[in-house]
């Protein structure tokens, strides 16, 4: 990611400065008005803009003059908004930044935005857009005195609020005084607020979240531990004809507002139209009213067009002197409390909870669990009485926490209530005496060695009767709290342990050398790595263990080089002293076929894989006995033999020989049948021609049938070919079709290959 940097100084001074490092280049740019400060940003965003995800980060103070700061953000670019920029915007349907594009305005932690008016025209915003851009805020402050801390007008913007980022509109009191904090107007728009963001309206006219305009159906997320704050009006307004918005909240989020009768906290309002309708779906999390106004406000108004489908499933939606849930007679909105969802109010009965009007269905199901009090029944109660209380299903009693303790099924809880004085129960004070130590801990200061005082107290609590465990509830869910956190600390503690043992397996595998253990020892990284929640420490040594995978090619590359010389030795040692038995003269007396026999002894050796090659040497033919030299004399072929194999060094044998024998002598014989007509006997030509030998024209002169002919197929003689000019082919019969001569021991003869 590149990342450019624009400084921005005092416009007092009349000088800003911004850098950017992109392309490995840095520009420094000067200005002095606003209008100077967007034109040198926009220069630099534009030279940015066509390399992917490409951030502008701004940094420094300044203080604004007359007019909007007016940046251009394409889709592929994020602007990092880490300055502090303040102004009186004076005029109205302005703003002290302006976005243009698509692209993202971030406010990150020490940034701040913030519009400075006293002037009671709302549409006076501190950062507006009318295009499709993505405002984030991080970190830091979007605050205004006046108007909308955040106005958005298109179709496909969204507003994101997340980590500490804090949204304010901070008019002073009147209504109307001040704008809201988040103001979507028109076309789809999602907001989302996570993490530990805030949106607060602290104008007692203004909302903290509004969403409006014709047909929209924008997505408002609240979840994590967020926190939206309103005033005596609507904290989250949902309006716009014919719209069809959606609130979700979850997690730890808290919706609160102190609204006076009429308003509420989340607010649907009647200009959602008749084919209108208002999503809220509260999972967990808290939605509160303090004051007169409901939690939650379904308001027709005159002509019944607006309408909600509420779904509370998990999380509390409570109030005090107004109902939780208020939906005017509406037969198109529909209440469902249900799982482990908690409704609270101040009242005597259901209808002081929920208004189930004749035409608005309300259902109340599984675990959940719908709760009244009658307030005006005095402050002062006993533990583990039910005084006062009124439940639509389940058990609820007074416990000296100070507040109402429920169970329903699965579903069980407690309501704190201020003001209240309630007698403890005097087994349930003994538990609480018992456990004082780890029950006087907070969260925040609980340790591992906490764990056998946590457990040893949970212990204790399911002994308990199920009245006292009721009562107990406060406690029982404080005890899981700091099991919860101690378990957190010991995951952490073995995180750490985790990371210094990987530590130091990463440093040892530099000195594994062969590839095999290296592959192990980095798998066995690997799965260490990815077996916590989250991947916490798969980002561990990233970069040393991509080294150390780079290594394995050159271990293998190795550990196969000294493997094909450990076989090349091998190898060198058989043929060294492998018996190379004497031949003789009538079988084999030339070099080539005595090659060929050196070779077959070699084939018949095991040398796993190693490719050996004969190399000649000398050779000495042997010369046939004579009546005067009766034995001859003998022959021999002397040679080497190279060794090869992958990527191992060559080697070369020490010289071997094949000893040729020489054919005796022997007189000849008068008597005998076949005494040839001159010569020898072995090398008598033929007297006759066949199929099988020479014919008395020019194959007479072939050497190797100028000898006798007796019967083919002498057994255990090994078989030779030649072609027609007596060379020696090998102990293979030819493939290739012609004529040629076939000799096993001293018989020959001429065959044809068709």
């Amino acid at each position: 990611m590149e990342a450019r940097n624009i400084f921005l100084k005092t416009m007092a001074a009349m000088a800003i400065a911004a850098c950017m490092a992109w392309a490995q280049n840095t520009y420094v740019i000067t200005g002095s008005t606003t209008t100077d400060i967007a034109t040198e940003i926009n220069a630099i965003i534009a030279a940015a803009s066509g390399s992917d995800k490409t951030t502008v980060t701004v940094t420094g103070s300044a203080t604004g003059d007359a007019n909007n700061l007016t940046i251009d953000i394409p889709a592929d670019v994020t602007v990092k908004w880490g300055a502090t920029l303040e102004r009186d915007v004076n005029s109205d349907n302005a703003s002290v930044i302006v976005l243009n594009g698509a692209g993202t305005f971030e406010v990150t932690e020490g940034g701040s935005v913030i519009n400075t008016t006293t002037n009671t025209n709302n549409t006076r915003n501190t950062i507006s857009t009318t295009a499709p851009v993505h405002i984030k805020v991080s970190g830091g402050e979007v605050k205004a005195y006046r108007g909308s801390a955040i106005h958005t007008n298109n179709i496909g913007s969204s507003v994101t609020v997340t980590g500490n980022g804090y949204v304010t509109s901070a008019g002073t009191s009147g209504s109307g005084a001040g704008g809201s904090a988040i103001n979507a107007n028109g076309g789809f728009v999602n907001i989302e607020i996570s993490g530990n963001g805030k949106v607060e309206a602290t104008a007692d006219g203004a909302s903290a979240i509004r969403v409006t305009g014709a047909g929209h159906d924008g997505n408002i997320t609240v979840s994590d531990n967020a926190q939206i704050i309103g005033r005596t009006r609507r904290t989250i307004a949902l309006e716009g004809t014919d719209a069809t918005p959606t609130l979700t909240v979850s997690g730890n989020a808290i919706i609160i507002g102190n609204p006076n009768a009429g308003e509420a906290v989340v607010y649907c309002y009647q200009n959602l139209g008749e084919s209108g309708k208002a999503t809220i779906n509260i999972l967990g999390g808290t939605v509160q009213s303090t004051g007169a106004g409901p939690a939650i406000n379904v308001d027709p108004n005159e002509g019944a067009v607006a309408a909600a489908e509420i779904t509370v499933s998990g999380g509390t939606v409570r109030a005090t002197t107004g109902l939780a849930i208020s939906v005017n007679d509406n037969d198109r909105s529909k209440v469902a409390v249900k799982s482990n969802a908690v409704v609270f109010a101040y009242g005597t009965g259901i209808n002081d909870i929920i208004i189930p009007t004749e035409n608005a269905e309300v259902v109340v199901e599984g675990d959940a669990a719908v709760i009244a009090w009658d307030n005006t029944q005095g402050n002062e109660y006993a533990e583990g009485t039910s005084e006062a209380i009124f439940t639509l299903a389940g058990e609820a009693v007074w416990s000296a926490a100070g507040g109402i303790a429920y169970a329903k099924g699965s579903n069980s809880g407690f309501i704190a209530i201020d003001g209240l004085t309630i007698a403890p129960d005097e087994d349930a004070e003994t538990f609480r005496e018992d456990h004082e130590e780890i029950l006087g801990k907070d969260v925040a200061e609980v340790a591992i060695d906490d764990i056998d005082l946590v457990t040893a107290a949970l212990a204790d609590y399911d002994e308990l009767t199920p009245e006292l465990k009721l009562m107990l509830v406060e406690e029982k869910q404080k005890l899981d709290e700091l099991l919860a956190q101690i378990k957190a600390l010991q995951a952490q503690e073995a995180m750490e342990a985790e990371v210094i043992a990987i530590n130091g397996m990463i440093a040892d595998l530099k000195d594994i050398a062969t590839s095999e253990a290296l592959i192990a020892a980095i798998s066995e990284i690997d799965n260490r790595r990815n077996d916590w929640n989250g991947k916490e420490l798969v980002g561990l040594h990233t970069a040393e263990l991509e080294t150390q995978r780079g290594r394995i090619a050159t271990l293998k590359a190795a550990e196969e080089t000294a493997q094909d010389n450990a076989a090349i030795a091998a190898a060198k040692t058989l043929v060294e002293g492998a018996a190379f038995a004497a031949v003789k003269q009538a079988d084999i007396n030339t070099q080539a076929l005595a090659k060929a026999e050196a070779e077959r002894i070699i084939g018949l050796l095991s040398l796993n894989g190693v490719t050996a090659t004969v190399l000649d040497a000398s050779f000495t033919a042997a010369i046939a006995g004579t009546e005067a030299n009766t034995a001859g004399t003998n022959g021999s072929y002397a040679f080497t033999v190279e060794l090869t194999k992958g990527t191992g060094t060559k080697q070369t044998t020490e010289q071997r020989t094949l000893a040729i024998t020489a054919t005796a002598y022997v007189a000849p014989s008068s008597s005998s049948e076949e005494q040839p007509s001159s010569s020898s006997s072995e090398d008598a030509p033929s007297s006759s021609s066949s199929e099988g030998t020479p014919s008395s024209s020019s194959d007479g002169s072939t050497p190797i049938l100028n000898r006798a002919n007796p019967v083919i197929g002498a057994i255990g003689v090994q078989t030779i070919y030649y072609n027609l000019k007596g060379e020696p082919l090998g102990t293979t019969k030819p493939a290739t079709p012609g004529v040629y001569i076939e000799k096993q021991g001293k018989q020959t003869k001429k065959i044809t290959i068709r």
